[in-house]
């Protein structure tokens, strides 16, 4: 349904959608087995059994996890769970032209953008949903940040960690535990957190200017050790 192209340089045939109305009408050829991937320039499903994969987002920097829309409460496996998807969207690694960073919900097939908002992380490295939270992992400023979804209003910070420990991925185990990878850039550990021992954030508003003020500030650093108990 797609037009194709061969990358050079690739055994990879880059499936792409020309323009939005032709990648709605090809919405139901979309093979069943795919896989959503997100990289350091592109998010992108992944068709396996074809080895073809359909580019939703590109040319913006670095997109780290993904994770559905729809209505806060439905169920991952109902329809309307895969009309849009989100990714944490953040400049690349290598002399970043600027230190925003943001969650982009954009359209599964086309990739058209339907809303983005902007986050007090640095240096993101996981984002994940569960039922009406998103949690991102701010590994810049050591700590995981809780968001009520759809409106995107912190909830709590976790600053249990620093940007030595190097905390990278989220795995939920319920609505009030994770188990978070700590890279330490060497051995690695796998820590279980609590989330609802962590108060919540009194006033959103209020936290979310003050946060967004040290992102402006190039002197900013994040605190010293936070180890969790």
């Amino acid at each position: 349904p797609f037009p194709q192209q061969q990358q050079e340089q690739t055994p990879y045939t880059y499936t792409y959608a020309p323009n939005p109305s032709a990648a709605a009408a090809a919405a139901a050829e979309l093979p069943k087995n795919r896989l959503l991937l997100s990289t350091h320039s592109r998010l992108m499903w992944y068709f396996p059994d074809t080895d073809e994969y359909l580019v939703l987002h590109e040319g913006e920097g670095v997109h780290y996890g993904a994770f559905p829309g729809g209505q806060p409460n439905a169920s991952p496996d109902r329809k309307e769970e895969a009309a849009t998807v989100w990714t944490a969207v953040r400049p690349h690694n290598w002399r970043p032209a600027t230190n925003k960073e943001y969650l982009v919900e954009m359209d599964a097939v086309t990739g058209a953008e339907v809303r983005r908002v902007p986050i007090p992380s640095r240096f993101t490295h996981d984002v994940v949903r569960v039922a009406d939270s998103v949690f991102v992992c701010d590994t810049g400023n050591g700590r995981i940040l809780q968001l009520s979804y759809p409106d995107m209003l912190p909830i709590r910070s976790l600053d249990l960690f620093t940007l030595k420990d190097h905390p990278n991925t989220l795995a939920p185990l319920g609505p009030d535990n994770f188990l978070v990878v700590l890279h330490n850039l060497g051995e690695s550990d796998i820590v279980r957190v609590n989330i609802s021992a962590t108060p919540l954030i009194d006033n959103p508003e209020e936290w979310l200017a003050a946060e967004s003020q040290k992102l402006l500030n190039p002197g900013f650093e994040p605190a010293t050790s936070r180890n969790p108990t």
